[in-house]
């Protein structure tokens, strides 16, 4: 699970190649990359509304 998040946290270009100079920016953007791949990349299907 750990490596296929690693995986897709790639998918930025901006944390692939360290665009950012400041430690606090680059960990913002990592952690705005995270919650885009939680809210956004997340294909896990949802078994909730079963009849």
């Amino acid at each position: 699970m750990v490596e296929c998040f690693f995986q897709k946290i790639k998918w930025f270009r901006r944390i692939a190649t360290r665009y950012d100079k400041l430690d606090a920016s680059y960990l913002a953007f990592v952690y705005l990359a995270a919650i885009a791949i939680l809210l956004f990349y997340d294909k896990t299907p949802d078994f909730s509304n079963k009849v």
